[in-house]
């Protein structure tokens, strides 16, 4: 700090005390790092003297050099926080909802830092997790406001597993990381055939002759973390006679695996009829089923016959 003349140079005749003050009740002067000592008088020397403060709160404390007779001066300073920090709990949630993070600024003294508003950038390690600063309506963003020093925010990810979210503010230095966890179905199916003539059976493809009747088994298995709701199955190439030799549909055994079921005679599958076929049909061009529910690690097996023309 310089005392100045009234045309701007320094006054190195300048050799007296001015007093010093903050408009922050935590911040303090000491005339020495090293050796630290509080103070708020400081003297000058041919018009300099130099000085240190240190503030335990984040913010922007206005500082005051003042004198009797002196024109005083003021300086605003930005105390950066200590540390950025996660305070919501880690959490489960479906692929299919949204959680709640609260990420807070906080001083040296680790309480938040309620003088401090600015902004963090959030990240997260999966391909599908995004983020957003309201739940409803829901706006992409990778920045979030702090606001005294806390800022809510919103994460949804389509993908089951543990993302990494980061908060972080590079600048400062600053950062947070947790490990949450995401459930999400895995469904798959598989369908086999099995010729009850020859009691040849398998995924691959089977011989059969005219007259034969043949069973398919298409099951259904959910492999992931969260339970699977309103699947729906359908099943168009057994009977498509560009692929396959012509057949005529004989039954299904649904009642106890699924929950609707439905079939078509449509050629472009765009109409489908409640129910099953008639024993016999030849025009059926697909079958659709529909399962409620399919439990974590729960499989169920659909079964239906038909004849070959």
């Amino acid at each position: 700090m310089a005392a100045k003349t009234a045309g701007g140079d320094t006054d190195t005749s300048f050799s007296n005390t001015v007093a010093l003050s903050t408009s922050s009740n935590s911040g303090v002067f000491s005339i020495l790092s090293s050796v630290w000592k509080d103070t708020s008088i400081i003297t000058f020397s041919s018009g300099i003297a130099t000085f240190y403060y240190k503030d335990a709160q984040a913010g922007y404390p206005i500082l005051t050099a003042f004198r009797s007779g002196l024109l005083p001066d003021t300086q605003v300073h930005a105390i950066r926080p200590q540390t950025l920090v996660f305070t919501s709990p880690v959490f489960t949630m479906t692929s299919i909802s949204t959680a709640a993070l609260t990420a807070v600024y906080r001083n040296a003294d680790n309480n938040t830092a309620t003088g401090w508003s600015d902004t963090a950038t959030v990240i997260t390690s999966s391909a599908k997790g995004k983020f957003s600063v309201s739940q409803a309506p829901w706006k992409d963003t990778t920045t979030i406001q702090f606001t005294s020093g806390i800022a809510i925010f919103y994460y949804a990810d389509r993908k089951g597993g543990n993302p990494i979210i980061t908060v972080t503010r590079p600048d400062y230095s600053l950062s947070d990381t947790q490990s949450d966890t995401v459930t999400k179905p895995m469904v798959t199916a598989s369908k086999a055939q099995y010729n009850l003539r020859s009691l040849e059976t398998g995924t691959m493809p089977i011989a059969m002759w005219s007259g034969d009747t043949i069973e398919y088994i298409i099951y259904i298995e959910n492999t992931g973390t969260e339970t699977s709701t309103g699947n729906i199955i359908s099943d168009t190439y057994a009977f498509d006679t560009g692929t396959n030799n012509p057949l005529e549909y004989i039954y299904m055994d649904t009642f106890t695996i699924a929950n609707t079921w439905a079939y078509t005679i449509d050629p472009t599958f765009s109409v489908w009829i409640t129910g099953s076929p008639a024993t016999g049909a030849s025009n059926v061009k697909g079958l659709m089923w529909r399962i409620s529910s399919l439990g974590i690690n729960e499989t169920k097996a659909i079964r239906f016959r038909v004849r070959v023309k």
